[in-house]
């Protein structure tokens, strides 16, 4: 299916193949079903209800606006970027990464599950309540303040911000967990990793 404009629509299922929307404005959209890659651009603000593509990448962008989407499953990959804010329910991967990145505003993630690598990316805060990596690597990083429920990878977790960083639980099971705060300071829960944990803060630490 393929569509471009202004768009609105409650509910699209693709029952074999790919779903590639473009809207030269905004978008407004219910829930995307296909088998296939599902693909949804919009030049200004867009939103989402549940989107999930049962073998392929969902991929989801506003190039000069916001996001703001429901659950989103990809099994082979979760791409998410924004110019404003980015705002998401639950965020699944089974069999690949997670990415979810907003040039120019916040990011705030309900929770997310990746199987290879979960990588976000803030121009200022971040807020990520819960996120596994079953089979790899998180790469967090904030522009301003991060604040994290709890987390856990198997492989390294890397923490960077500019403002405050509230760490919650983090565990890496067979890594290192690295959290860095450029300007201010750190606080967590428990920290828990196989092989290192490095803090670095320029205000104190709690």
């Amino acid at each position: 299916a393929g569509a471009s404009g202004h768009l609105k629509f409650t509910t699209l299922t693709a029952k074999a193949g790919t779903v590639a929307l473009t809207a030269v404005g905004t978008l407004s959209a219910g829930n995307a079903t296909a088998t296939g890659n599902i693909t949804l651009d919009a030049t200004g603000n867009a939103s989402t209800g549940a989107v999930t593509s049962s073998t392929g990448i969902v991929d989801l962008e506003s190039s000069a606006g916001t996001l703001t989407t429901g659950a989103v499953s990809g099994v082979s990959g979760v791409l998410l970027k924004s110019s404003g804010n980015l705002s998401t329910g639950v965020l699944t991967s089974l069999n690949a990464n997670v990415n979810a990145q907003s040039l120019t505003g916040s990011v705030a993630i309900t929770s997310a599950k990746a199987k290879t690598a979960l990588v976000a990316t803030s121009k200022t805060g971040m807020k990520l309540t819960s996120y596994t990596v079953s089979g790899g690597t998180a790469n967090l990083t904030a522009g301003t303040d991060f604040t994290s429920g709890t987390g856990t990878a198997y492989g390294n977790i890397t923490i960077s911000m500019d403002g405050i960083g509230s760490l919650g639980t983090q565990t890496s099971t067979t890594g290192t967990i690295s959290a860095t705060s450029i300007l201010k300071g750190l606080r967590f829960t428990t920290l828990k990793a196989a092989t290192g944990i490095t803090l670095r803060a320029k205000a104190n630490m709690g």
